[in-house]
């Protein structure tokens, strides 16, 4: 079922930023929920865009995510593997409105093990033919950077909850930018050291991690745009 308009009552909504990297390091609580822009369909996830970002600008606090898997919406020659997917209960797109925002406490990471271990969806197998294929696409000159990405699964633990998984990404990655957002179908959790970038008025500020280290004469230099 998707909605490209806000559905008046979303339903039950856990969202939390934190951002220890940022200048000043922010980690904030939202509450309230008032909006709710979700699709399964590619055709509409351009649609969910332009309605979250109009809300955004109109005043809320708009917070979600894009999947891989709605790379074509963007550009058909975009592709993605078959039954990439089939992940039960997530749209390929939303974003949620909340009125609220508020300073969070810290997360408490003392306590924060898994249970299980994550495991590959490639075989030892496959990802070494796919390095090969790469390195021959590169060695042709058919490519000239490829990054290569997998799906790592497990079982949640009889004891886990999603803020668990939250609270060890956080601690894993340290100074970065983060995100959880839950709702009673789903729970996202995603942790990044790299900002895609951040606006103040005219000035924008990104910090990406491949390839941008300062170094030599550059070292000393503002890496803001």
């Amino acid at each position: 079922m998707s909605k490209e308009s806000p559905r008046p009552h979303p339903g039950t909504w856990r969202a939390r930023l934190d951002f220890p990297a940022g200048a000043p390091p922010t980690s904030l609580e939202f509450s309230d929920p008032v909006a709710e822009w979700t699709t399964t369909s590619l055709g509409e996830v351009p649609g969910v865009l332009a309605a979250a970002e109009q809300a955004a600008r109109d005043g809320l606090h708009v917070l979600g995510f894009v999947t891989y898997d709605a790379a074509p919406a963007f550009d058909p020659a975009f592709s993605v593997p078959s039954g990439s997917g089939e992940r039960p209960g997530l749209p390929l797109a939303c974003f949620v409105g909340f009125t609220n925002a508020a300073p969070a406490l810290s997360l408490d990471t003392a306590d924060c093990e898994v249970e299980a271990l994550w495991q590959p969806d490639d075989r030892p197998e496959e990802h070494a033919a796919v390095v090969d294929s790469i390195r021959t696409s590169i060695a042709e000159g058919d490519a000239y950077l490829v990054n290569h990405t997998t799906r790592l699964r497990r079982s949640m633990g009889l004891t886990e909850k999603a803020d668990d998984l939250y609270r060890r990404l956080v601690t894993n990655y340290g100074r970065g930018w983060h995100l959880f957002l839950e709702s009673d179908a789903f729970s996202v959790a995603c942790g990044s050291p790299e900002l895609f970038f951040s606006r103040s008025g005219s000035h924008l500020t990104t910090q990406p991690m491949k390839g941008t280290a300062p170094r030599g004469r550059w070292a000393a230099e503002d890496r803001s745009l």
